[in-house]
């Protein structure tokens, strides 16, 4: 009877060390993807251009002519360094759909043509995650290759 509960402890303490060891190889790091682009980076834009700005959201490939959903931002708090701004949308960007954004100085960008692509994320032994990586897109039909959304001031 002492053998068995030896072994049977054995046994478990074996089992639990190897999966601690399987569960540590894996590493917790969040992998931003396509389906969770809820900002935009505007590059040397003043506060002016991005006190207010109108994105429309149109059925892809047609030629923005049907509207999906529309919205009005006036964003908070947007930095007094026109550099670089990051401002959060209030609903996420769909790479199924088009975009049109109007800013309030008059410029107008139009984002079409997202490319994804299945990657892998948190590796480790015999574990790993997927997630869609965003590749490309364009911005006024020029390609822009990055894993989050900018926009450049022409």
């Amino acid at each position: 009877m002492k053998s068995y509960i030896r072994n049977v402890s054995i046994f478990s303490l074996l089992l639990f060390g190897i999966s601690y060891m399987l569960n540590s190889c894996c590493t917790e790091k969040m992998c931003i993807g396509a389906k969770d682009l809820d900002c935009i980076t505007f590059y040397n834009f003043s506060s002016n251009d991005l006190d207010t700005m109108i994105i429309k959201e149109y059925m892809k490939g047609s030629n923005y002519s049907k509207v999906r959903d529309s919205l009005m931002i006036t964003p908070q708090d947007i930095p007094l360094i026109p550099v670089e701004q990051i401002i959060r949308l209030p609903k996420k960007i769909d790479v199924a759909c088009d975009y049109e954004i109007t800013l309030s100085s008059g410029q107008t960008f139009r984002i079409s043509d997202f490319e994804t692509s299945k990657e892998k994320c948190n590796e480790g032994f015999l574990c790993f995650d997927y997630f869609i990586a965003l590749k490309q897109y364009k911005v006024n039909n020029k390609v822009q290759k990055a894993g989050f959304l900018k926009i450049y001031n022409q």
